[in-house]
């Protein structure tokens, strides 16, 4: 989980940073995903509860269906 919340900071850094740098267009929207699994692998890793443990992967799961459904234009 570590891993996985790092890689999201380093994401979030590089929208932005090359985002910006770069114009592209879609940096912002890309952020709309990875901010939330951040906050779902943060919220995982301190609360130890069961049904915290239980529900974090099922939101993980719905954001990266919204992620690939609906942000990935390549797929549409």
């Amino acid at each position: 989980m570590t891993a996985f919340a790092a890689t999201g900071v380093v994401a979030l850094i590089v929208n932005v940073v090359l985002g910006e740098g770069l114009d592209v267009a879609e940096w912002s929207t890309q952020n709309i995903a990875v901010v939330p699994m951040l906050a779902v692998t943060l919220v995982a890793m301190f609360v130890r509860s069961r049904w915290v443990q239980v529900a974090a992967p099922l939101a993980l799961m719905a954001i990266w269906l919204f992620y690939f459904v609906d942000l990935q234009d390549a797929l549409k």
